[in-house]
């Protein structure tokens, strides 16, 4: 991460005007109270101060190591003690240097800095506590964002998994379906079976080419359900008719792919499967207020013996949904005595 006063554009100035402020500290006093050359003093305090900011500046690092995951608390206030002691150090030595250099003149400055060590180190270590003392909750905030993206992260991974085993459980299902008409239709039927040999290729085509995408303009979506649709019609003949509504207005609408694909075989399912009349599959779509609204309806014999089955299709749609939008309520099912009916209602915007 880069340092927090290079992250924040009012930090370094303000880093700067607190040092300045001290170096003009420094001065003043040496020049009243101890009678200081100006010539010798400035030149000092103005090199220690910037190697005093330099050192605190770089007190981010050794802290941000030492508040690692499970650091005993005991030696993080060790470590600190010992890093303060080893700045305040090395701090007061290269400002004696300094002093050392032509520039300091043989005005007696070398007693006047010996004779206040006790005070650099005690001002010192004052400065170097409140910086430690900034910087830890800095360190702290720093590791919880980065906890927080990492769940981010996570719980996208999560999802994104839990997706595909979804979809996964959908594709095979109708593939088998498929497979059993062609098989049953090479014989008494071929031309049929070609027929349905050619779209499903093109089905599954375009569904291993866009189905990675979790959002798609619902005319794409509308693509496969005509593909699955004409693949069933040709099984089923004149049993199955299906009508799709869609207002201009809606197609450009984003749905999670392969979202309808289960729906329209459940109404399939429980329409065709167990009436030996026509059975019309009904796509009504409307969009209002960022909401794009779903209904797919299918009729059935009422006195025909209902469908068996898991509700594999219906869960997995609704589960969908909850992990996509975070919704538990976008989907109903209704069961009028003659027909069979899912609404969806699927945000628009949402991302």
């Amino acid at each position: 991460m880069i340092h927090p006063i290079l992250n924040n554009k009012t930090a370094l100035p303000l880093f700067v005007v607190i040092w300045a402020l001290l170096a003009g500290a420094h001065i003043a006093v040496y020049t009243l109270y101890y009678n200081a050359q100006v010539a010798d003093v400035v030149p000092e305090a103005l090199v220690s101060w910037l190697l005093f900011g330099l050192f605190s500046f770089s007190l981010w690092y050794p802290i941000r190591f030492s508040q690692r995951e499970n650091a005993d608390i005991q030696w993080q206030v060790a470590g600190m003690i010992i890093m303060h002691a080893l700045i305040l150090l090395v701090w007061i030595a290269m400002a004696y240097l300094v002093v050392q250099v032509p520039f300091s003149g043989e005005s007696g400055y070398n007693e006047i800095f010996i004779q206040t060590i006790a005070w650099r180190c005690l001002v010192g270590e004052l400065f170097l506590t409140i910086t430690t003392l900034a910087y830890i909750p800095m360190v702290n905030h720093e590791k919880l964002m980065r906890k927080e993206e990492e769940k981010v992260r996570l719980k996208s991974l999560v999802r994104e998994t839990e997706l595909n085993a979804l979809k996964s459980q959908v594709n095979p299902h109708f593939l088998f379906n498929s497979l059993n008409s062609i098989s049953s239709l090479t014989i008494s039927e071929p031309e049929k079976a070609r027929k349905m040999i050619n779209m499903l290729s093109e089905f599954l085509r375009y569904s291993l080419k866009d189905g990675k995408h979790k959002l798609v303009a619902l005319k794409e979506e509308l693509y496969h359900i005509d593909l699955f649709l004409d693949i069933e019609k040709v099984r089923f003949g004149k049993r199955l008719a299906f009508e799709i509504n869609m207002p201009t207005n809606c197609g450009s609408a984003t749905i999670p792919a392969m979202l309808l694909l289960p729906l329209a075989e459940n109404a399939i399912k429980h329409g065709v499967y167990h009436s030996s009349g026509e059975v019309v599959v009904t796509m009504d779509f409307a969009l209002s207020e960022n909401i794009l609204n779903v209904e797919i309806r299918n009729n059935f014999d009422s006195d025909s013996p209902r469908p068996k089955g898991t509700g594999t299709g219906i869960r997995n749609v609704r589960e969908r949904l909850r992990l996509v939008y975070n919704d538990d309520n976008l989907l109903e099912v209704h069961d009028t005595g003659s027909s069979f009916i899912v609404t969806l209602d699927i945000p628009q915007n949402f991302f």
